[in-house]
């Protein structure tokens, strides 16, 4: 998760190769944790950057901005991903 937000709000210098990366691991170990950090990324994507800004302008840091304000906002979704590693947990067992 704090993968997607870093690579989703943050301008990294090679964010586009780590991407890369890991549409490639994708490829060839049809891994189930870079596809849901996809899918985390373009979830803080979708949160409006003037959450982030108003908190900037009240002198938040961006640790109080990931904790204080996304993570409660993405928690119904981390619950969904949650439910889904252990869905696709129990049928690898079975």
């Amino acid at each position: 998760m704090f993968t997607g937000y870093a690579l989703s709000r943050t301008r990294l210098r090679g964010a586009k190769i780590v991407m890369m990366m890991y549409v490639f691991s994708m490829l060839f170990s049809a891994g189930i944790i870079p596809t849901y950090m996809i899918i985390v990324r373009l979830y803080f994507f979708g949160i409006p950057d003037s959450l982030e800004e108003s908190a900037k302008m009240d002198g938040a840091g961006n640790l109080r901005i990931l904790f204080q304000i996304m993570i409660p906002l993405a928690i119904t979704f981390i619950a969904t991903i949650a439910l889904f590693c252990a869905l696709f947990r129990c049928v690898d067992v079975h």
